[in-house]
């Protein structure tokens, strides 16, 4: 039933995802005709009445507008609060204690110390403890980790059994502290995102506000873009064992910083002009100066990588939402 859930909010992700890209490309195109449209003087004015559509085509437009823009908001409630519930949460396993064993043990009658209790609880706490991945290396010390939600939850239904047999033998106690503890770790998130790619956003959000007539214009059409920017911010708040894993397969790279970082490493490393040193058949020399060709290519290129990649943050947080929070491969 769960994979089932999954399998449909990622369906519902790649629809509103498809339904903004159909908006940015038609605002794009939109954009773009207006710019072409020029007035002069000498132009024979045909008419000054506004051209109107059909009422049908209206009408269409103004329901599919609708539609997509319940999707989309459904989508953006859907992941606040799933968001919301899953950060304040408190951790699953609480610490236990020998004082609390021993008064349990008294309340239900049985002895103060039982050596098979004993060794049923060190079975589960070995049972936990053997579910977790090896994250040393080759001839270090054998460390364990859980990588998976699901190596999680079996290691919690470990250590409630062996806190249900009520040990009494500190070390084994100590034991179940020390994984319930990592297990608390493990579970805890933090952002992982792109700054940068935030950045980018709210560049495309300045330019955006730039070009609307107030601040009206601006939320009517460009209401996604700060709602997605705080959405990606959230929705990368990932757990984790899952920084673990990924650590390990992509050694902390992440994918946007590389991509923006390598565009304005080569706009910033890229001269404005030129210097080129003439030396004339008297010996006499002559310092020239012309513009880079490559300047106004790098400033072209790094203007769109921000302008596109600040647009499409709002897939990026779908994404993510979906990775770090729906998703624990």
């Amino acid at each position: 039933m769960k994979n089932q859930m999954k399998q449909c909010l990622i369906v519902i992700l790649c629809t509103c995802a498809l339904l903004g890209i159909q908006d940015l490309t038609f605002a794009l195109d939109h954009a773009s005709a207006a710019a072409t449209i020029q007035t002069s003087p000498s132009d024979p004015v045909v008419s000054s009445a506004p051209l109107s559509a059909p009422k049908e085509e209206s009408l269409g437009a103004t329901v599919w507008y609708y539609i997509k823009g319940i999707a989309i908001l459904g989508f953006f409630a859907f992941a606040v609060v799933y968001i919301a519930i899953t950060l304040m949460k408190k951790p699953k396993f609480v610490p236990v204690t020998l004082d609390q064993m021993k008064a349990k043990r008294r309340s239900q009658g049985k002895p103060e110390s039982s050596v098979i209790d004993n060794e049923a609880a060190q079975i589960d706490v070995g049972q936990a403890f053997n579910t977790w991945q090896i994250v040393s290396k080759p001839g270090e010390e054998e460390f364990r980790s859980p990588l998976s939600m699901s190596q999680i939850t079996t290691s919690h239904g470990c250590l409630d059994s062996a806190i249900r047999s009520l040990p009494t033998d500190p070390d084994i106690i100590n034991n179940i502290n020390d994984l319930g503890e990592i297990l608390n770790n493990q579970i805890k998130r933090r952002f992982t995102g792109s700054m940068k790619l935030i950045y980018c956003a709210l560049a495309v959000c300045v330019l955006a506000y730039l070009t609307s007539k107030g601040f009206g214009q601006f939320f009517k059409h460009y209401w996604w873009l700060p709602a997605s920017i705080v959405l990606y911010y959230f929705a990368s708040y990932s757990p984790e064992f899952l920084n673990t894993k990924r650590e390990r397969w992509f050694r902390g790279f992440n994918i946007h910083n590389v991509l923006i970082g390598t565009i304005l490493g080569l706009f910033a490393s890229t001269s404005v002009t030129d210097t080129y040193k003439t030396t004339y058949s008297d010996g006499s020399t002559k310092k020239t100066e012309e513009w880079n060709v490559m300047f106004f290519i790098m400033t072209a290129l790094t203007l769109i990588v921000i302008v596109v990649l600040g647009f499409f943050i709002f897939l990026f947080a779908g994404l993510n939402f979906v990775r770090n929070y729906l998703i624990y491969v």
